[in-house]
């Protein structure tokens, strides 16, 4: 039987799910317990299907380093899309989403490596129309619980994701403005607490204010002076508790705007800014006030204007004039953004000689990431060999994984190809085969399918 983690456990509340028949996975080799996944996966149902991924990715949590978490986790999500589908892979987003923290009290470690995993969950959530109002909900509910007065590390990156997100539903830009206005000073939950105490004390101190306004006019009135002179005390000392009063909803109103500096000053990070634009430019309506970003003195700023503005197609004759900025991160952005776009190719592909390895890399990306199909033919076999020339690229998990989806697309319809274009690709085939080694999930993958163009 599995040992399941305790994260796991406390948020699966179906004991029969760590005893489903997909523990088998996590008890063979992993090579042959990776075979069996893939293999077995077109028989199992939905629910199944996820139980089976979770368990092959994330199955022994307490065993994996926070970064070997958020490895798997990324793994997960890239695999349950490409080779499941986007039902379970948006089912394990929201199972991710789902994941209660414990108390930091008591498990540190435990809170924030669960806070690290929303947080990725979020990343992939964003870009899907059904998420935003279950992000919005977390957003304006968000509850920090590791420090008083500030939001920890951890907890700034899951709220700094959820802004992102959130901002990208065009009825929440304003919060993507605001933000970039300095206004955005979060939730109104951050000062709930806070604010209940202040206007309570507040309510309380004008109390003991009018008690002592009443003593003192009283002892105004008074002709006799022992009496006056005790009306007074009473006054003073009711003045006394309200001033004691007044003293204390001062404080929060100070830990309120000590908290609102802090939470502002998290938020003047050049990538998360840059993010921010971007979702901004989701929202058509706010096109105008996006492009002043473009020539923003600040990068950061010129990148997320590019590509949030790239979202909408009738931008696209305006960004392409970006694929030769002088500044080559513009162009790197510039070719990724206009992926999709059939008439920027062209000159896409032209910078496959560029000097700046990073660009040449973001041509082969945008290749393998575009949703173009037959018009990207012409540049299949020039453009797979340069991939895998740059070595140090191929080194990273994302460039592999593209690798591996545009020739799983060619061997899935392989049967649709004529003759030389079999050819073609098994040569191909045969000079990548020799670099395509190792344990990596990807590798194995590209491996394999690589295999079936020999067997074809």
């Amino acid at each position: 039987m599995l040992n399941v983690s305790p994260l796991i456990a406390q948020n699966n509340p179906d004991p029969q799910v760590c005893n489903d028949p997909p523990d088998v996975f996590l008890e063979a080799p992993e090579e042959e317990a990776f075979n069996l996944l893939k293999a077995t996966l077109p028989l199992m149902s939905p629910q199944e299907q996820e139980e089976a991924i979770w368990k092959y990715f994330m199955g022994d949590l307490q065993r994996l380093s926070r970064y070997e978490l958020q490895r798997n986790l990324r793994d997960m999500f890239r695999f349950s899309k490409e080779v499941a589908g986007l039902d379970v892979y948006k089912t394990l987003i929201g199972r991710v989403l789902d994941l209660t923290p414990p108390d930091p009290k008591s498990d540190q470690d435990g809170y924030q490596r669960t806070l690290s995993m929303r947080t990725i969950a979020i990343g992939e959530a964003k870009n899907y129309e059904e998420f935003y109002p279950r992000l919005k909900t977390h957003l304006e509910t968000y509850q920090p619980k590791e420090l008083s007065l500030f939001l920890s590390a951890t907890e700034m990156n899951e709220v700094r994701a959820l802004l992102v997100a959130v901002s990208r539903d065009p009825n929440s830009s304003f919060i993507a403005r605001d933000i970039l206005e300095e206004k955005y000073t979060g939730p109104s939950i951050f000062y709930a607490g806070r604010d209940e105490k202040i206007k309570d004390l507040k309510e309380k101190e004008k109390v003991f204010l009018d008690e002592a306004n009443e003593f003192f006019r009283k002892a105004k009135e008074s002709n006799n002076p022992k009496q006056r002179l005790a009306l007074n005390m009473e006054g003073n000392a009711a003045q006394h508790k309200a001033r004691l009063l007044e003293m204390e909803h001062e404080n929060f109103a100070r830990q309120n705007e000590m908290f609102k500096r802090s939470f502002q000053a998290h938020l003047k990070v050049s990538h998360f800014s840059s993010d921010i634009v971007e979702s901004l430019g989701h929202d058509a309506s706010q096109k105008a006030y996006v492009e002043n970003y473009l020539t923003h003195e600040n990068p950061s700023y010129r990148v997320g204007a590019i590509r949030g503005l790239a979202h909408h197609p009738q931008n696209w004759s305006k960004l392409r004039g970006y694929l030769d900025d002088k500044d080559s991160n513009i162009q790197r952005v510039s070719v990724l953004a206009l992926k999709n776009d059939e008439d920027a190719w062209p000159k896409i592909v032209g910078h496959l000689n560029h000097e700046d390895p990073n660009v040449k890399e973001a041509v082969t990306s945008a290749f393998y990431e575009t949703s173009l199909k037959s018009e990207m033919y012409p540049y299949f076999k020039p453009m797979l060999q340069a991939s895998f020339r740059q070595k140090d690229s191929f080194d990273a998990d994302r460039q592999r994984w593209m690798v591996y989806q545009r020739v799983r697309s060619v061997t899935e319809n392989w049967d649709a190809l004529s003759d030389t274009q079999k050819s073609e690709f098994r040569s191909i085939a045969k000079e990548l085969k020799p670099v395509v080694q190792g344990n990596d999930v990807i590798l194995r993958l590209l491996q394999q399918t690589l295999n079936k163009t020999q067997e074809n």
